[in-house]
């Protein structure tokens, strides 16, 4: 249900082991898909925490539990919400999770960004693990900002929040960074925020300013995969950034998955290198995973 503080599903079931072996097209980008996307895409921009109200007019907060010390704030959100701030008169984003041009759901808290923000938990700083004290982190799709506040709780130097739809930013990402560092304002000032498609982002993320770069249910459909390669690989400061993507192993009626991913992020950049650090899998729904990116050595 809308505004529950758990994650929320693409209505895309089962396991996809069978599904990418047996189509050998899985993970290439589709050059009319691509194009059809490029119409209508919102641009980049920088959204100024200053210029946004405090408090947001209809945020409601909702607690979510991490792990057993870490609950993080986020804002309740129902469909309709989400249709009002973005002005989906059409009625089709109150409808829908993802309105090519419109919408890429962020309004929503997706299971694979809890997935995110309790990896990052359990093993920042670890010899393994990425190393977020200190670290300027980027967080793409960010929605809600669930892991990229964690990353500020684990103490990164900087945490910039980007998703697609400037309203996300304005209505939920600001207003949760705000909760969860009320009183501390310190933190909350190394929070920036961009927003727009991934393709039009050059003047708002500088190449390698970034330690560590996480994302979550970002890599649904293959026509976007170019993009978000592009902006992640530039975005790695080298030689030791790190990229930690969560998301489902597939994603059926649309074609994304882990595996399409990394594959075109290996056959774009030979000189990265993907793997998979964690796994979730219930044996009922979609397996989950986070993936590894980083530069090989």
């Amino acid at each position: 249900e809308d505004g529950e503080s758990g994650g929320f599903r693409f209505n895309f079931g089962g396991d996809a082991d069978a599904a990418v072996a047996d189509d050998p097209a899985a993970g290439r980008k589709d050059e009319n898909e691509e194009e059809e996307a490029a119409e209508g895409r919102i641009a980049g921009t920088e959204v100024l925490a200053s210029e946004v109200p405090d408090p947001v007019p209809g945020w409601r907060p909702e607690l979510v539990k991490l792990d057993e010390c870490v609950t993080v704030v986020k804002g309740a959100v129902t469909s309709t919400d989400a249709a009002n701030a973005l002005g989906g008169a059409d009625g089709d984003i109150a409808r829908s999770d993802l309105v090519r041009g419109k919408y890429e759901g962020g309004f929503k808290l997706w299971e694979c960004s809890l997935d995110l923000a309790r990896h990052l938990l359990r093993r920042a700083d670890a010899p393994d693990g990425p190393r977020l004290h200190g670290a300027d982190v980027l967080e793409l799709g960010c929605g809600h900002g669930v892991p990229g506040i964690v990353a500020a709780i684990r103490g990164a130097r900087r945490v910039t929040l980007c998703d697609y739809n400037p309203e996300v930013i304005r209505a939920l990402a600001v207003p949760n960074v705000r909760a969860n560092f009320v009183d501390d304002p310190m933190t909350r000032d190394r929070f920036s925020y961009v927003a727009g498609d991934w393709g039009d982002l050059d003047a708002f993320v500088p190449a390698q300013s970034a330690d560590v770069v996480l994302a979550a249910e970002t890599i649904y459909s293959t026509a976007s995969h170019g993009r978000h390669v592009r902006l992640l690989r530039r975005a790695m400061r080298e030689p030791d950034g790190v990229a930690l993507i969560a998301a489902k192993r597939y994603y059926f009626g649309v074609g994304g998955g882990t595996a399409s991913f990394g594959a075109a992020m290996t056959r774009a950049h030979p000189d990265m290198e993907v793997e998979t650090v964690e796994t979730f899998s219930d044996g009922a729904s979609n397996v989950r995973e986070i993936l590894r990116v980083r530069f090989r050595r």
